[in-house]
């Protein structure tokens, strides 16, 4: 049985690239199969061209082409169709826009250092993936259960040691050179559970979000399962951040002046969870005149938050909130 070589009919563009080897590449063609596994120099997976239940695909690089080979006997026209390619998308030239991908991974590890599993990422594009015990995907683990990125650290970190969590371990890694104890979630919509946050009971604990709506949501969220299990939190409002900007974007173009010394004194601004996370709206106010929707200003005082909104007229109304029982969207302030 002959080997199906990808030649200059179709060769797959190499579109990844592992972080810090440059000698290691993905074809493309991997971001389209199933049950993914590393096998020696090339990976094996579900051949996309029959009813396979055995891995019976093999796929290695050669030079600037990707070889496949279906052991059962596929074609490479019949893996590349099944597979949902056109060959124009395999080649990488200016014609047809294609760029090589940076391919980053994190192995997340648990409190004792055991890999859990490995978090991959191509960029530009931030095309997302798992993997576990060498195949794509979770394998049915819980991303719930999922330990912080860097988990493992805290093993040998006094208790009293303030430490930061970001979404994502871009961000968390983008904090490192300023020396601080970093953690990082997996993004806004997968939240641990109280049993995987443990590990940061009794510790002085500051989320920075991103800067937008999920990514606030999912802070205030994480900053309450950390309470319940006895962390101390205080959550991070970045003043200067752009649209979505993160701790990625202070560490690097998004900050004039990234230093140490700057972050550890924006760090310091980080309030309290009760205070974190109220949108107060405007009044709509019937006048003689008409109806008026007076802004609101927003004053943080020892007595707690103090709302005014300034109607223009005889009189203003003022709110106190003194202590946060829950939060709800009737008044968000």
């Amino acid at each position: 049985m002959s080997r199906n070589r990808i030649g200059q009919s179709g060769a797959f563009r190499v579109c990844g690239v592992f972080e810090g080897r440059d000698d290691v590449a993905e074809p493309a063609i991997l971001q389209h199969l199933q049950k993914v596994k590393r096998n020696g120099a090339g990976w094996t997976a579900l051949c996309p061209g029959h009813d396979d239940k055995a891995r019976s695909l093999s796929v290695t690089e050669a030079d600037d082409r990707t070889l496949v080979h279906c052991f059962v006997g596929c074609t490479a026209e019949q893996i590349v169709k099944a597979a949902g390619l056109e060959w124009s998308d395999m080649f990488a030239s200016p014609a047809n826009g294609n760029v090589p991908q940076k391919r980053s991974e994190w192995q997340i590890k648990n409190l004792a250092g055991e890999i859990v599993a490995t978090h991959i990422r191509l960029d530009p594009g931030k095309v997302i993936w798992w993997e576990r015990n060498g195949e794509r995907g979770l394998g049915g683990f819980p991303i719930s259960s999922m330990p912080l990125y860097r988990t493992e650290t805290l093993a040998s970190l006094p208790v009293g040691q303030p430490v930061v969590i970001t979404e994502g371990e871009k961000a968390a890694d983008a904090l490192l050179r300023f020396k601080v104890h970093v953690f990082a979630t997996f993004g806004a919509t997968s939240q641990p559970d109280d049993e995987t946050l443990k590990p940061f009971v009794d510790r002085p604990v500051t989320l920075w979000p991103d800067n937008d709506a999920p990514g606030k949501s999912h802070m205030l969220k994480l900053g309450e399962s950390l309470e319940r299990v006895g962390a101390r939190v205080k959550v991070l409002e970045w003043p200067a951040a752009p649209p979505k900007g993160d701790a990625y974007d202070f560490a690097t173009a998004g900050a004039t002046g990234a230093t140490r010394d700057a972050l550890i004194a924006l760090l310091a601004t980080a309030r309290p969870l009760a205070e974190f996370g109220w949108d107060v709206g405007s009044l709509t106010i019937p006048t003689t005149e008409g109806v008026i929707e007076p802004p609101p200003t927003i004053e943080r005082t020892e007595a707690g938050c103090r709302v005014i909104w300034d109607t223009g007229l005889a009189t203003d109304y003022m709110a106190l909130i003194e202590r946060v029982i829950r939060r709800s969207d009737g008044l968000r302030c």
